[in-house]
């Protein structure tokens, strides 16, 4: 019994002392600034400039992206009898599924374009398609010249 007595006074003496850290702990914890001022960082985690290169590479892409949807925009205008859908026709077009396919008998890339939702869309893209074809294009970094058409044709 004199052992029992003994471990649970030096076990609740260890509790104690738990519970006061716990405390002191809190009081250091609630003193502690929620915030730490730019000043306050170490000299290494510190930045003296703005990155911008990453932005302006990004907005590089987006230009290019643009003028290429605007591009096609322009092709496709002459097929359509609405001048508000062209656009978005082009942005369904840009999402729509495709296979592409390597033919290097032939040195072509081939492109087949998914079947739209409606039948006037499939009508435009397929003009716009051969309208593609005679560019001739050359797929860069190789010497295949890429020919598009649709699931239709």
């Amino acid at each position: 019994m004199k052992d029992y007595i003994q471990k649970n006074a030096s076990l609740k003496e260890k509790i104690d002392k738990m519970e006061q850290e716990k405390e002191n702990l809190k009081i250091q914890r609630k003193e502690t600034g929620k915030y730490i001022e730019f000043k306050d960082l170490p000299e290494e985690q510190q930045y003296n400039k703005f990155k911008g290169d990453r932005k302006h590479l990004i907005d590089t892409i987006k230009m290019i992206a643009y003028r290429a949807e605007s591009a096609l925009v322009l092709i496709i205008r002459e097929y359509l009898s609405q001048n508000d859908i062209d656009r978005s026709l082009v942005q369904q077009l840009l999402l729509a599924d495709a296979d592409i396919t390597p033919n290097y008998e032939t040195n072509e890339l081939v492109v087949t374009i998914h079947n739209m939702a409606k039948p006037i869309q499939n009508d435009v893209v397929s003009k716009l398609c051969q309208e593609l074809n005679d560019t001739e294009t050359i797929f860069p970094g190789t010497n295949l010249r890429m020919f598009f058409n649709t699931v239709s044709t």
